[in-house]
């Protein structure tokens, strides 16, 4: 499995615990969405006990790691294509 199949996997971790034990309407409505006006919940407690979960904390953690590490990744390459455009030029 290569770094964007398990930062996917990972991102599919958090939303399917999310949608179990959180409350997206919650999270949706703290964004401006163009299109889209969302009902409010239709049950009163938030995502904040979510944070007091350590298979929650641990899942949040390990996107954080994938995505930073996907990043470096992603970074790493530009730097090389740059590289390789600039030694193109040079052969020119």
């Amino acid at each position: 499995m290569d770094r964007t199949e398990v930062n996917h996997s990972a991102s599919i971790d958090i939303t399917k615990y999310v949608t179990k034990y959180g409350n997206w309407l919650k999270v949706d409505s703290k964004f401006k969405l163009r299109n889209i006006n969302l009902p409010p919940s239709g049950f009163t407690e938030g995502n904040f006990p979510l944070l007091q979960k350590r298979e929650f904390e641990n899942l949040l953690d390990l996107q954080i790691v994938y995505n930073d590490g996907l990043l470096s990744a992603f970074t790493s390459a530009l730097e090389v294509g740059e590289i390789i455009q600039e030694i193109n030029k040079e052969i020119k």
